[in-house]
């Protein structure tokens, strides 16, 4: 079967392919900086939704990691909270929230390219710690995740 899941799951994974991408899409939009402007959106405006969507975006990244942790140390699947909308608010809490917004705060669309990465290795390494779910929590597994998607949440 699947081997021990530790804390950090398949983050690490995801991580190390992601970073890449957002460290090059972060040194395009420096070097293209006028090709990848929003245009004529005030600064002020970008600024603050920026701030505003990352704001939410961590919010919801350390919500989501201090339940997590408790579930975990508790050996429970986490079925609640954000956890009842996607199945791994942490990772679409970047790629939907702190990227966007870092994207706007920076004034670069190329940013975005970011969550386009981190998207990918989600849907990549995500499965590892699924596996390791279905394995531990059986039934109770499948029938959450038949209700709550990956990532998107499930609203049919």
């Amino acid at each position: 079967m699947t081997r021990n899941m530790t804390l950090f799951g398949a983050g690490h994974k995801i991580a190390a392919l992601a970073f890449p991408g957002i460290a090059l899409s972060l040194l395009i939009g420096f070097l293209f900086r006028d090709v990848f402007r929003f245009g004529t959106i005030p600064a002020p405006v970008l600024v603050g939704s920026g701030i505003g969507l990352m704001v939410v975006g961590l919010s919801v990244n350390f919500f989501s990691a201090f339940s997590m942790m408790r579930a975990f140390k508790e050996h429970r699947l986490l079925t609640s909270g954000p956890y009842g909308l996607s199945r791994n608010p942490m990772y679409a809490s970047f790629i939907f929230l702190t990227i966007p917004g870092l994207s706007l705060a920076l004034n670069c669309w190329a940013v975005l390219a970011a969550s386009v990465a981190l998207y990918a290795a989600t849907a990549r390494f995500a499965k590892v710690e699924e596996e390791w779910l279905a394995a531990r929590f059986g039934t109770e597994w499948d029938a959450y995740a038949h209700q709550v998607g990956r990532i998107f949440p499930k609203v049919w």
